[in-house]
């Protein structure tokens, strides 16, 4: 999701499959459904939610990082 947020200007549309999945015994193809539901409730995964944190939230922020006490790749055998 953050690839494609860097490459707005290219990505048009995404889309998540599988999409529902239905969570009574024997229903479940996939674990990485968006949404399970029953006969009386729904819920979303954590993907579902990651999904809504994209949606909601621009990447307008650049936050800086440093890391201190790593190897460098050249000194690495």
């Amino acid at each position: 999701m953050t690839g494609m947020e860097r490459n707005s200007d290219i990505v048009i549309l995404a889309s998540y499959a599988p999409l529902l999945v239905n969570v009574n015994p024997g229903g479940m193809q996939w674990r990485t459904d968006l949404i399970g539901y029953d006969a009386l409730t729904s819920f979303g995964s954590p993907s579902y939610y990651a999904q809504v944190m994209f949606s909601q939230n621009l990447g307008k922020e650049i936050v800086e990082s440093t890391i201190s006490g790593a190897a460098r790749a050249s000194s690495i055998r």
